[in-house]
């Protein structure tokens, strides 16, 4: 669970790779962590699809992308 501040929908997709909740959104912000606490197969679910994207945002993967941009750039 985090606000759309900054980054964060970026990293995380709604309801797919976690909760976005409206930053200043308090209500939003106590309903999506209630969810979260009553629903085990939505954190899992969420859990493994963030896992996944957190791979886009690996120190291998930024390695590999700025050594191919400095290939191009030759």
């Amino acid at each position: 669970v985090t606000t759309t501040a900054g980054g964060n929908p970026e990293l995380i997709e709604d309801r797919k790779a976690g909760l976005l909740v409206p930053t200043g959104d308090r209500v939003g912000l106590e309903a999506a962590l209630r969810e979260m606490l009553a629903d085990p197969a939505l954190r899992t679910a969420l859990a493994a699809n963030a896992k996944l994207k957190a791979g886009a945002f690996s120190e291998a993967r930024m390695v590999e992308q700025t050594a191919a941009f400095f290939e191009k750039q030759v």
